[in-house]
């Protein structure tokens, strides 16, 4: 059925001519994945944090939870990199095409591309975690995305803590390297952020764990 002269027929339940909302649905799907996505990601990382707080995979009976920490989170730069170069190849050339519908849907291809590229290495960064217990530090380190290495040694294995921090970005964006060494092998933890912090917080703990088994044998006499 045509409409007035003039005016372009409008799809039954929807407002609107039917060229407006085809030529915004790109853009419109877009906004929708990437809200969508941003809300779990927040809710998701809410609630990881707080159970982290409580206890973890693996956690012994008599075992304590004293702190966990990551890396810096300029271990993600190489995935912000390609984010923002993927989301600007795409969005550049639809600002200077006088809105061509083709080239819109080339860039919300980039930007599903850029949100793919981007969750690969935030899986990595935040779910790489270093925790720290009364008994033992462990290493959870996340593989890609599906793949998890554990590594742990026990606080009284721990011979010394070492910490270096190289060069200008180290320095200014305060991160380092920090070395456990035992005496079968070191455990080297790259971009650790505030790392003089967790040396001492971690060194506190090794040398609460050296004294407390003569504290409870003194007891015991």
């Amino acid at each position: 059925m045509e409409g007035p002269e003039g005016l372009e027929p409008s799809t039954p339940g929807l407002r609107g001519p039917c060229s407006n909302q085809l030529s915004y649905g790109p853009a419109f799907a877009s906004k929708i994945i990437v809200s969508y996505i941003c809300k779990r990601a927040i809710f998701y990382c809410l609630w990881y944090n707080f159970d982290m707080k409580q206890e973890f995979a693996g956690q012994r009976e008599d075992e304590k939870l004293l702190f966990h920490f990551r890396r810096h989170v300029l271990t993600m730069r190489k995935g912000f990199l390609a984010t923002i170069v993927l989301i600007l190849a795409g969005f550049v050339p639809y600002m200077f095409s006088s809105g061509n519908t083709n080239l819109l849907w080339i860039a919300f291809g980039c930007i599903i591309l850029a949100i793919i590229i981007f969750l690969y290495h935030w899986v990595g960064w935040y779910f790489t975690v270093y925790i720290v217990t009364n008994q033992r530090i462990r290493q959870d380190r996340q593989k890609g995305l599906f793949n998890t290495s554990v590594v742990e040694i026990a606080l009284g294995k721990i011979e010394n803590i070492i910490v270096e921090k190289r060069g200008l970005m180290g320095n200014l964006f305060n991160y380092g390297t920090l070395v456990l060494q035992t005496s079968v092998g070191d455990l080297v933890v790259m971009m650790v952020p505030h790392p003089m912090e967790i040396r001492e917080k971690l060194q506190k703990e090794v040398n609460r764990y050296r004294t407390e088994p003569i504290k409870e044998s003194h007891e015991e006499d």
